[in-house]
């Protein structure tokens, strides 16, 4: 009769056998850190997506902790004088928001720690990329700005900081003498006074990139707005300067410093269908007008173009993107007339992603112009 097999007598023949084990294979290390930032209205749950594209791409990501209901937490600047003003400061009404991204980088650096195993001493954490959707932007750059409390204290948290990569973030207020207020009742001009254009880029190397789309352009509520004629020009000059038409090409500088590129996609929908301005441009035209002063502005359906670029930032300017990933058509990504893609979608991200990793964002762009 053949034996029973029997366990190790010793605890030495248990250790020995259980050395004997293959080991399990390990991911390989993160090529970035991506704290993603959402936007106005926005929760964390709308950059689910995104983030999975980043950390197939070889990302660790983790998006700032919002829910819809936080942003009513901005209601309390509502009680300072300042609000009434125009003269309010970001602190401490935006306090809130500021702690989820502080909240969101622990976390992340943490995952990535543990992740790299318990080799002593540890490896140095990836790169840091700070990628802001919208209002996300504006908040990333009042968070640059306040003192680290961690092994940095004493310094801006932008020392932190690699990249920063915004896309559809309104950052300019309106212009000087406009009778427009600024719609964030004086943060974005606290902003523009305190951390103006590529702020952190010469101090601490953070490299700057700001992303618009030219989606729908506005039009005024009431009226027919600017003619045909003076239509023409003001294609005729986007042309000259490099910006070109619908559909596809690029245009940068030779100092990576201001790149416009248009995505190959669904055509802008024009300020005019016909001889008619529609319900939408009316729309998009309103919230342009309390953005940037003008109405007639091409943008994303939210945030017109001339508010969502820095001086200074490497600069790009898509066509026929949507502003939001809310009701945004994500699917394979491929651009087709028809589809409503956002910034996010997979097929428009290839287009800017490059950034977010510190390379340049379209590796086959040519280098013919500026914006």
């Amino acid at each position: 009769m053949r034996p029973h097999p029997t366990l190790p007598s010793s605890p030495s023949s248990i250790r020995l056998t259980t050395l004997a084990l293959p080991l399990s294979t390990s991911l390989p290390p993160p090529r970035r850190r991506v704290v993603i930032l959402p936007g106005l209205g926005n929760c964390d749950a709308d950059y689910s997506r995104l983030a999975a594209l980043l950390r197939s791409r070889g990302a660790a990501v983790k998006v700032a902790r919002v829910a819809r209901i936080d942003w009513a937490r901005n209601a309390a600047g509502l009680l300072l004088p300042e609000y009434w003003k125009g003269t309010l400061m970001p602190r401490p009404t935006v306090d809130w928001y500021l702690e989820r991204i502080d909240e969101a980088l622990e976390a992340l650096n943490e995952e990535v720690s543990e992740s790299s195993g318990s080799s002593s001493p540890p490896p140095p954490l990836p790169p840091l990329t700070l990628l802001a959707h919208s209002a996300g932007g504006w908040l990333g750059r009042v968070w640059m700005l306040s003192e680290d409390g961690g092994p940095a204290a004493g310094k801006q948290k932008a020392a932190l900081v690699s990249a920063f990569v915004s896309v559809g973030s309104p950052h300019r207020p309106p212009p000087p003498g406009s009778s427009i207020p600024d719609q964030t009742r004086g943060i974005l001009t606290w902003c523009e006074r305190e951390a103006p254009g590529s702020f952190h880029a010469e101090e601490h190397g953070v490299r700057y990139t700001t992303v618009a789309s030219r989606f729908v352009k506005g039009a005024p509520l009431f009226g027919s707005g600017r003619g045909e004629e003076e239509e023409e020009e003001e294609e005729e000059e986007r042309a000259r300067a490099g910006g070109g038409g619908s559909g596809s090409g690029a245009s940068f500088d030779s100092d990576d410093s201001d790149i416009a590129l248009l995505a190959p996609g669904p055509l802008p929908l024009n300020r005019r269908s016909g001889n008619k301005i529609s319900i939408a441009q009316r729309l998009a035209g309103v919230g342009y007008e309390a953005v940037c002063g003008d109405a007639e502005a091409w943008g994303d359906g939210i945030t017109p173009v001339t508010s969502s670029h820095l001086p200074g930032a490497v600069t790009l300017t898509l066509d026929g993107v949507f502003h939001s990933p809310l009701g945004a058509d994500e699917g394979s990504g491929e651009m087709k007339v028809g589809r409503r893609l956002w910034y996010g979608s997979e097929g428009v991200l290839d287009q800017w992603v490059g950034a977010v990793f510190g390379e340049a964002p379209l590796a086959s762009a040519t280098v013919d112009g500026s914006l």
